[in-house]
C-alpha cells in the first residue's frame, strides 16, 4: 500500500536516494560500482529475512542445505546483482553518452525481435528479474518497439515518481500493474509493444505451471492479451557479462498463439513456455536472478488463512480481459 507523500519516513527514504545517487554520480565509475558491491555486501549480511530466503530458494532447487557455501555465495552475488541494478539505472545516461550503446549492449538474437514485429501488430515482450532487466526498455526504441512497461508501483510514491520518470526516458510510457489494464489493451491495439516481467509469484489468480521442477503460481495476463490479439510473445534478458558494466541482451524466437486451439489451453502452453524458458536462464545464470522472492507458496498454509480478500502482497489486477473491448 502506498504510503502519504507528505510523512516523515516517505521524506527520509526519497531523500536518501536521492542522497545516494548524488554520491554514485559524482564518482568515476569504477568507484561507483566498487562501492555498489560493498552495499551489497552489506546488505547480505545484515538482512537476515532475505538471505534465508535466497538460500533456502537455492537448496530447494540445486539440492543441498541453506548453509552450503555455494548457496552463500550465490546469494551474496545475489544482493550485488540487486545494488548494481539500482546504480546502473541512475548511471545509464552518462554510460550512454561516454561508451555509446553498442559497446555497453550487445544484441543476440535480433532476427526474432524482427520476425515478432513484422506484421506489423505489435507484441508482448516479457523478461525476469535476472541481470538487467532495465536493459530492455532502454533498446526498445533502436530495436524498432513502440515500448510500454509495466510495473508494480512502490510503497513509497515520491521513489516511485522519481523510477517513473528514469524509466520514462526510454518508454513510451510506464503503465502501473494496478489498474493499467485498459491501457496496455490501448497500447497493443494501437501497434506497441508492452513490456512484462513474468518470474515472480502471482498469487490466487495466478495459473500453476512447472517452474524449476516444482509448480508455481504464475502470472497468465501476458499469455490472455497475445491469444486474446493474436499477438506473439518476445522474450528477452539483459544478461550482465562484464562488471565494466556490459551486458547481453538475449532475445529467444517468438512463441505464437495457436487461433485454433481452446483459448485456455493457449493460456497454460504459452505461460509454461514462458516459465521453462526463464527457469533454463536461471539455470546458467544462478547469480543474476531474484532469489530473494518468495517464488513458491506452501499451499496448506494459503488454505488456512482466514476467508476474506487476498493478502496485499498477493492481490493482482483481474487477469480477465472481458470488457476491455
Amino acid at each position: 500500500m502506498a504510503r502519504d507523500k507528505g510523512s516523515v519516513r516517505t521524506w527520509a527514504e526519497y531523500a536518501a536516494l536521492r542522497g545516494f545517487l548524488g554520491v554514485v554520480r559524482a564518482l568515476p565509475s569504477s568507484a561507483t560500482f566498487w562501492l555498489s558491491d560493498r552495499l551489497g555486501d552489506v546488505a547480505f549480511r545484515l538482512d537476515r529475512e532475505h538471505r534465508a530466503t535466497a538460500t533456502d530458494n537455492l537448496a530447494r532447487v540445486f539440492g543441498g542445505s541453506p548453509d552450503d557455501a555455494r548457496h552463500q555465495a550465490t546469494a551474496k552475488a545475489v544482493f550485488r546483482n540487486f545494488m548494481r541494478v539500482g546504480v546502473e539505472l541512475a548511471l545509464f545516461p552518462r554510460l550512454l553518452r561516454r561508451r555509446g550503446l553498442e559497446d555497453l549492449v550487445e544484441v543476440t538474437g535480433r532476427e526474432h525481435v524482427d520476425a515478432a514485429l513484422a506484421p506489423g501488430k505489435g507484441a508482448v515482450v516479457w523478461s525476469a528479474h535476472v541481470g538487467n532487466w532495465e536493459v530492455i526498455a532502454a533498446l526498445g526504441e533502436p530495436l524498432g518497439m513502440r515500448l510500454h512497461t509495466v510495473g508494480r508501483a512502490m510503497d513509497n510514491p515520491r521513489i516511485d515518481r522519481y523510477l517513473t520518470e528514469r524509466r520514462a526516458e526510454y518508454a513510451l510510457s510506464v503503465i502501473p500493474k494496478e489498474g493499467g489494464l485498459p491501457r496496455i489493451v490501448r497500447a497493443l491495439r494501437s501497434g506497441g509493444c508492452v513490456a512484462m516481467l513474468l518470474d515472480q509469484h502471482a498469487g490466487r489468480s495466478g495459473i500453476e505451471v512447472d517452474f524449476l521442477g516444482r509448480p508455481a503460481s504464475t502470472f497468465r495476463a501476458a499469455a490472455e492479451l497475445a491469444v486474446r490479439f493474436g499477438l506473439p510473445m518476445l522474450g528477452g534478458y539483459g544478461i550482465r557479462v562484464d562488471p565494466a558494466p556490459r551486458f547481453r541482451l538475449e532475445f529467444e524466437p517468438p512463441l505464437w498463439p495457436d487461433p485454433d486451439a481452446p483459448r485456455e489451453d493457449e493460456v497454460r502452453r504459452l505461460t509454461q513456455a514462458v516459465s521453462d524458458s526463464i527457469g533454463a536462464v536461471v539455470r546458467r545464470h544462478p547469480e543474476q536472478w531474484n532469489w530473494l522472492h518468495r517464488r513458491w507458496r506452501d499451499k496448506k498454509k494459503r488454505k488456512k488463512r482466514r476467508d476474506g480478500p487476498a493478502p496485499a502482497a498477493e492481490r493482482t489486477e483481474p487477469s480477465r480481459l472481458e470488457g476491455t473491448t
